[in-house]
């Protein structure tokens, strides 16, 4: 092409439409209208009948197309070039007429042929509609699986979510604070953090597991007409379907607000986002349909976890609630590969999962292993952490339909005020946090934020004790955010919802992989 004097590299090209901008309008008010188009587009075949030449450009899958129509006889000597050198893949720009063709296919009728970019490497084929791109090369190269269709119109429908988001907030007058990734201390949830070194202050520092922290201090710093962020998260943890160690998360704090103010929140975030993208507060998600219209159901977490494993737990202290996990067998570990269907099935079923019609042995190992049925209770916790495994095992995979899981165990979190209904009567005691799930998994976190500063520092001080003692996820000693919430923060309802997991309930997606861009993946040489 460069002997033929065709750059295959120019710097630009006059666009009039793109490919999905004809696509969205009435092709027959362009043919109609009669004026020149200037199309740019990826080839995706090459046709040759008689004295023409047909080139379809457009996605590899079911996204937006063109048919292209060159007449040999009417073209310029660089589009014949062009035409002559086109292989698959190539992005080429085209000038010409809208017209149909006889058998009345939408074409552009092309004047003139422009090579916009040579593709050197060939792409996956382009063949079969049927034929995926490989799941190993689409997690190398997301790229491609952009450029095959679903994952670029998933990415499309990430972004208009995160604008309704940001509308909401902006309604009703809330301030975007862009928090900081790297910390001198890490706080806000319990995780195993990332460290890195600044070599410009010769310290180590944290990459952020939540903006939590931060945003209170915003708060004492006077943002009282609330405050949010949409942030990136590092948490040096497990990948699965759910999980990635970088993921997104939108936390926002309101001032003289509670918990309660917090579920209404929640509840519109999720129904006005699902609204944007479908019209309607209702969106299929692995075949159930999900309903988001306000108002939730609100599940009491003890309540729940008695219904589900027969044990009284807001009665229990936690010696007897260990006799009777024991006695149940609901702390027990088994070997999964030895399980036979109907034993497997029975296991399901003390979990209150339905089988959902499977009988492959195989796949039902696959979902008691998603679910953690196999692994076993370390029956030595104390009574808070007793019922948040009994909950997390037999509860939290039967929750389906949109729903908030109300008052937790007070030592779940060090941030959270207590419980307005006081103590149980086996004198443990609760607080005021809720945690929203839909087809068992987790979207969303909030609390009555605690506030008073002499509760604050001793619950700080003792998760910094266990830290030392050896629990890494325990949040460390960290006396600037203890000296601010001592300057006065107001009462505050605090939230944070997962936004990977929103974008893939409302996009119908199985994985936290195919709703980010770029996820993780293990190097080549680290794989073998």
């Amino acid at each position: 092409m460069l002997d033929l004097g065709i750059d295959p590299y120019p710097h630009a090209f006059a666009v009039s439409h793109r490919l999905e901008q004809i696509q969205a309008v009435d092709f027959a008010a362009l043919v109609q209208a009669g004026e020149a188009l200037s199309v740019p587009g990826r080839v995706q075949a090459i046709r040759r009948h008689g004295k023409l030449w047909f080139i379809d450009l457009g996605d590899a899958r079911d996204g937006a197309r063109l048919q292209l129509m060159v007449p040999r006889q009417d073209s310029n000597p660089q589009t014949l070039a062009v035409i002559e050198n086109i292989d698959l893949g190539d992005i080429i720009g085209a000038h010409g007429t809208p017209v149909y063709t006889r058998t009345g296919e939408p074409t552009l009728r092309v004047d003139a042929l422009t090579m916009l970019t040579k593709s050197l490497r060939p792409l996956p084929s382009f063949k079969s509609a049927a034929e995926p791109v490989g799941e190993e090369l689409a997690a190398r190269q997301p790229e491609l699986a952009m450029l095959f269709g679903r994952k670029r119109r998933v990415l499309r429908q990430r972004a208009r979510i995160l604008q309704c988001l940001r509308a909401i907030f902006a309604e009703r007058g809330y301030t975007e604070i862009e928090t900081p990734y790297l910390n001198p201390h890490f706080g806000g949830a319990e995780a195993r953090p990332f460290v890195t070194y600044v070599n410009a202050l010769g310290q180590e520092v944290f990459l952020a597991i939540s903006p939590e922290i931060e945003l209170k201090r915003a708060i004492v710093g006077g943002f009282e007409e609330g405050a949010y962020t949409i942030a990136r998260n590092f948490r040096n943890e497990g990948i699965d379907l759910s999980h990635n160690p970088e993921f997104t998360s939108l936390e926002v704090y309101v001032p003289y607000a509670d918990y309660t103010a917090m579920m209404a929140l929640t509840e519109r975030l999720f129904s006005q986002s699902c609204v944007a993208l479908h019209g309607v507060s209702q969106a299929p998600f692995k075949g159930v349909m999900l309903d988001f219209t306000p108002p939730w159901p609100r599940v009491e977490m003890l309540q729940s976890v008695t219904a589900a494993t027969g044990l009284d737990v807001a009665k229990l202290d936690a010696e007897a609630l260990r006799t009777g996990i024991v006695e149940r067998g609901l702390a027990d570990a088994y070997n999964l590969e030895t399980l036979d269907e109907a034993a497997l099935l029975a296991r399901l079923t003390q979990a209150g999962l339905d089988s959902e019609g499977e009988h492959d042995p195989q796949r039902l190992r696959e979902r008691l292993r998603r679910h953690r049925l196999h692994v076993p209770i370390e029956i030595d916790q104390e009574w808070d952490f007793l019922v948040l495994e009994l909950f997390e095992r037999y509860v939290e995979p039967t929750l389906i339909q949109p729903c908030h899981v109300v008052r937790h165990p007070a030592r779940s979190t060090v941030l959270c005020k207590q419980d307005r209904q006081g103590r149980l009567s086996n004198g443990e005691g609760l607080i005021e946090r809720f945690e929203s799930f839909a087809c068992g998994m987790e979207l969303s976190n909030a609390y009555s934020e605690l506030n008073d500063p002499m509760i604050q520092r001793a619950l700080v001080e003792a998760q910094a004790q266990a830290r030392d003692a050896g629990d890494d996820e325990a949040m460390p000693h960290n006396e600037a955010f203890l000296q601010s919430i001592e300057y006065g923060m107001p009462p505050c309802g605090g939230l944070g919802i997962g936004v990977d997991r929103l974008v893939m309930l409302l996009t119908d997606s199985a994985s936290i992989r195919d709703v980010i861009a770029f996820p993780l993946v293990r190097r080549k040489e680290d794989a073998a």
